[in-house]
């Protein structure tokens, strides 16, 4: 603790010649970078940004359902080309007509884990999760 007090005294040029008179690594200062990387956690352990989570997603007491847009980046390289192209057919078929193909296209999106959310302003294709919760 002395130490600490005593170096957090001394101006950053002299810090640098004490530590260099005694023989300590010089510390570089810290590159302040525009790119966000995620902080490392445990393992086993991960962080998702959902969309919001309502109430019938919550099926029984210890889990829920809940959708990661997959324009996120770390989603978006995790979707499959047939999802893709899925969508793309949809998006190709007129909303009142082909009815039947898209029920198909939909029921292709929902077996590969995936779902087009309808919000007011847009479509969003979101990957599906399933979350159990369990005690220690």
């Amino acid at each position: 603790m002395l130490v600490a007090t005593a170096l957090g005294r001394i101006q950053g040029a002299n810090l640098e010649g004490v530590l260099a008179y005694y023989g300590f690594p010089i510390p570089m200062p810290p590159v302040v970078t525009t790119e966000h990387h995620p902080a490392s956690l445990p393992d086993g352990q991960f962080v998702l940004k959902t969309l919001p989570i309502y109430a019938k997603c919550i099926g029984d007491g210890d889990g829920f359902t809940a959708y990661v847009d997959t324009a996120d980046p770390t989603e978006s390289a995790n979707v499959p080309q047939e999802v893709r192209e899925a969508v793309n057919a949809m998006s190709q078929t007129p909303k009142h007509r082909n009815s039947q193909q898209k029920s198909v296209l939909q029921s292709k999106l929902n077996k590969a884990g995936y779902r087009i959310i309808y919000t007011s302003k847009d479509e969003i294709l979101a990957r599906q999760y399933r979350f159990r919760l369990r005690g220690h």
